[in-house]
C-alpha cells in the first residue's frame, strides 16, 4: 500500500465523519428551541435551572458546530489540494476517470444533501404538529369562552331585580 492510498483512507472517513457531525449538531438546534418552547409551560420553581441547562446547551453546540464547520473546511481545502505536500491523491485511470478525491467529494455532498433533506421533512412535520396544537388550543379557547359566557348569563339572570323579587314573594 502507497502513502498516498493510506493517506486516502485516513481522510475520507473523516471528511464524510465531519458532513455527518455538521448534520447532527444542525438537526439539535430544533430539538433546543423545542425544549424552550416546552420550558415556558413548567412551574416557576424548576424553571431556572432548566433555562440555565438550555442556555449551556445552545453554547456548546454553537461551540460544537463552529468547531465542525472548521474542520470540515479544513478536510475539504485539504482534499481539494491534493495529498501529502500538495500531491494529488493517486492518478487517475479510465476506471475511475474522476479521481478517490471527487468520489470523496461527491459522497459527502450526497450526504450532505440527504441530511438536508431529512432535516426539512423533520422541521415540517414540527411545523404541522405545532399548527395541529394550536388549533387545538384555539378550540378549546372557544369553548371556555363560551363557557363564561353561559355562567355569566346565568349569574346576571339569578341576581336581576326581577328574579330576587320573584324570590321574595
Amino acid at each position: 500500500m502507497e502513502l498516498d492510498e493510506a493517506d486516502e483512507m485516513v481522510r475520507t472517513p473523516l471528511l464524510l465523519s465531519s458532513v455527518h457531525l455538521q448534520s447532527q449538531s444542525s438537526q439539535s438546534f430544533p430539538q433546543v428551541s423545542q425544549m424552550e418552547i416546552e420550558l415556558q409551560g413548567m412551574p416557576q420553581s424548576i424553571k431556572p435551572q432548566y433555562q440555565a441547562r438550555i442556555k449551556s446547551a445552545k453554547i456548546d453546540l454553537t461551540r460544537f458546530k463552529k468547531l465542525s464547520k472548521d474542520l470540515h473546511v479544513q478536510l475539504t481545502r485539504s482534499d481539494l489540494l491534493g495529498g501529502v505536500g500538495g500531491r494529488p491523491i493517486g492518478p487517475s485511470s479510465a476506471d475511475d476517470p474522476y479521481g478517490t478525491g471527487d468520489r470523496t467529494r461527491l459522497l459527502a455532498g450526497t450526504t450532505l444533501l440527504e441530511d438536508g433533506t431529512k432535516r426539512l421533512q423533520q422541521s415540517q412535520r414540527i411545523a404541522l404538529e405545532t399548527e395541529e396544537q394550536g388549533a387545538d388550543i384555539l378550540s378549546n379557547l372557544r369553548r371556555q369562552r363560551e363557557q363564561i359566557e353561559n355562567t355569566r348569563d346565568t349569574v346576571r339572570y339569578c341576581f336581576s331585580p326581577t328574579t330576587v323579587s320573584r324570590l321574595a314573594d
